[in-house]
């Protein structure tokens, strides 16, 4: 039962860590895709002011061209309404750009720590503030335009003015540059912060395991050391059984060869008897060994018969069909190679070749149907014979043996 539970824990540790794994993977694609919208945004911004900055080259040429000093007057304060506008969305989207950044450190001094999956639900909320800041810089950036079609209405009356706002906004726009470098050092020594305390944890965790590990090497030994033991004092007892069973098996060795020496007296006393009733019944009994007597075919083209002897006995003689005319049968003297009951031809028609024995290659004696064609050339190659004079060949070369047979075709 306690290896059951064991068990079970350490398969739901193992689900728990394969969940973990599963949203933090998912909670990366979504980082991703919140990342590149940023971006997006990001360029839509800088194509905007790229396009502000061309209508601004354009004024000036205008300017240049015309001859009134009241309309290039009048260009002039129009560019630099521009140029202030193209300023504060170039620090909003640099701020962007420094919050984009602390984002991505973020995540990777994050992705170090073991609780990701809370880590990215405030990643999520960060983003979700992101775009309402991005929300507002659009609203704003919509005011703004507004305000300048009421501001160049607003400039031909107080002309004498924008000198002393041109030196605000120096003053203004030197005041967020300081700004934004005061806020890139805090967050520089936010993420150098956070990279020492992770570091320290990391420290921490490796002492820990360390001491685990010896402590379990320590139980290990403990264990090993037990086990040793244990098996030095089984191999003892061991030892003792054996010395009692060798000293047993001695006992009935000398017993059993006691035994087999009187079992080989007895064995040798019947060989002996069994002997002289052998040699009374050899001389009893003659010895009537036949010995098989070779078996010739003797085929004659020219006459169209076949001889069969054996030994010098002649047994038969019967009326054959060799080839005819555009075929050839192959002349001289064979040993039969192999022999069937029934073979079907795989040249010719799979047609039918009933106790056929093969002497050379695919040329074969066998019995055919077509009986009135005996006595004249009229196969395509083979030696037809008579089905009944085809078994009786086949059942002398069986009985006899194949090797104990030979062909002679004489043209």
């Amino acid at each position: 039962m306690m290896y059951l539970s064991t068990k079970i824990k350490t398969l739901l540790q193992l689900f728990l860590l394969f969940t973990l794994l599963f949203f933090t993977l998912k909670a990366n694609t979504n980082l991703q895709v919140k990342f590149e919208k940023i971006d997006r945004e990001q360029n839509n911004l800088l194509n905007t002011l790229y396009q502000e900055k061309i209508k601004r080259k354009q004024a000036l040429a205008l300017a240049t061209l015309k001859a009134d000093e009241k309309e290039r007057k009048r260009l002039e304060e129009e560019a630099y309404l521009r140029l202030v506008a193209q300023d504060v969305a170039k620090q909003k989207a640099k701020e962007l750009e420094i919050q984009r950044i602390t984002l991505e450190k973020a995540k990777e001094i994050e992705a170090q720590e073991v609780q990701r999956a809370i880590i990215y639900k405030q990643m999520e909320e960060e983003i979700a503030l992101l775009k309402k800041q991005n929300e507002t810089l659009q609203s704003t950036m919509q005011e703004n335009l507004k305000a300048e079609a009421i501001r160049k209405e607003a400039e031909i009356i107080q002309k004498k003015s924008i000198e002393e706002r041109r030196l605000m906004y120096a003053r203004e726009q030197a005041q967020l540059t300081a700004n934004n470098m005061i806020e890139a050092t805090l967050v520089s020594q936010k993420l150098y912060n956070t990279k020492q305390e992770i570091e320290k944890i990391s420290e921490e965790k490796a002492k820990q395991e360390a001491k685990k590990r010896a402590k379990f090497q320590e139980k290990k030994e403990k264990e090993e050391r037990a086990k040793r033991a244990k098996i030095k004092e089984q191999q003892r007892i061991a030892l003792a059984k054996q010395t009692k069973m060798i000293a047993q098996a001695k006992v009935r060795l000398a017993q059993e060869k006691q035994k087999e020496a009187q079992r080989k007296k007895a064995k040798q006393k019947k060989e002996k008897q069994k002997k002289e009733k052998q040699k009374k019944l050899a001389k009893k009994k003659k010895s009537k060994k036949t010995k098989q007597q070779h078996i010739t075919a003797h085929i004659d083209i020219s006459k169209q018969r076949m001889k069969v002897f054996k030994g010098k006995k002649l047994l038969y003689v019967w009326r054959v069909s060799t080839a005819r005319k555009g075929y050839k049968t192959a002349t001289g003297t064979y040993k039969a190679q192999r022999i069937k009951k029934m073979h079907y031809s795989s040249l010719y028609h799979n047609s039918p070749m009933p106790y056929t024995i093969f002497y050379h290659g695919n040329y074969a004696i066998h019995g055919t149907r077509s009986v009135r064609k005996l006595g004249r050339p009229a196969s395509h190659g083979c030696v037809r014979l008579h089905t009944k004079n085809a078994k009786k060949l086949y059942t002398l070369v069986n009985k006899n043996g194949k090797n104990n047979m030979s062909i002679k075709i004489v043209p």
